[in-house]
């Protein structure tokens, strides 16, 4: 999936989830999503990637911290959450 449009990365009110969203080349915006293991923990699940938002939207893939990382990788964005996105990948869903 081509990142064609960066439209934001932020934490969310959930406890810590990570959350970038994107348009593709089909014109959809999708939301790259890690969802935190629980309020305080440190841990976190395998990403995800959704159309339409993790809220409302369809699951398109599920992603290995070691695919996470190779999507994310190419991408430019210079973004403090973001930034803490990609180490958290880079960790494999351990917040250190």
């Amino acid at each position: 999936m081509e990142v064609t449009k960066i439209i934001g990365a932020d934490i969310c009110r959930d406890g810590g989830s990570y959350s970038f969203s994107f348009e593709s080349a089909d014109k959809s915006w999708y939301e790259f999503f890690v969802k935190i293991k629980g309020i305080g923990s440190k841990e976190y699940y395998e990403p995800t990637i959704y159309r339409e938002g993790y809220n409302d939207g369809e699951l398109v893939q599920k992603l290995t911290w070691s695919e996470a990382n190779e999507f994310l990788q190419p991408i430019k964005y210079e973004n403090p959450r973001f930034k803490e996105l990609m180490i958290l990948v880079g960790n494999s869903g351990k917040n250190t």
